[in-house]
């Protein structure tokens, strides 16, 4: 499994995955929700993640579009 660096605590994560665990839990339920569909909007999604994370939005806050 090829491992990465989580953009929000710079410990290890998962290539499939965007954040560690621990931060993608620390993430509102809703947020989560949006960032794991599939659908045409979700490099929208995923760029809007980023953007925050670079920001340093606290996780607990981040929120991303339908």
């Amino acid at each position: 499994m090829h491992e990465l660096n989580c953009p929000a605590c710079h410990g290890r994560r998962n290539h499939k995955h965007q954040l560690c665990p621990a931060c993608w839990r620390a993430l509102p339920a809703a947020t989560r929700g949006r960032l794991a569909l599939n659908d045409p909007y979700a490099h929208i999604r995923r760029h809007q993640l980023r953007a925050q994370l670079k920001d340093h939005t606290p996780l607990g806050v981040i929120r991303v579009s339908r």
